[in-house]
């Protein structure tokens, strides 16, 4: 519940100011590539580990 009063806010800023709202934008690609990186390292690992 709390991420998502979060989100609500950062959508509000970014109306206000567009190269914020880049900075968040890119932060966010960034946020995923590393999320997206470590699910396939996981994924690798436990498949390894399982033989």
């Amino acid at each position: 519940m709390k991420h998502e009063r979060k989100m609500k806010q950062m959508r509000k800023k970014k109306r206000r100011s567009t190269r914020r709202s880049k900075k968040i934008t890119f932060f966010a690609l960034y946020c995923f590539c590393i999320l997206f990186f470590v699910f396939v390292f996981v994924a690798f690992v436990s498949s390894h580990y399982k033989d």
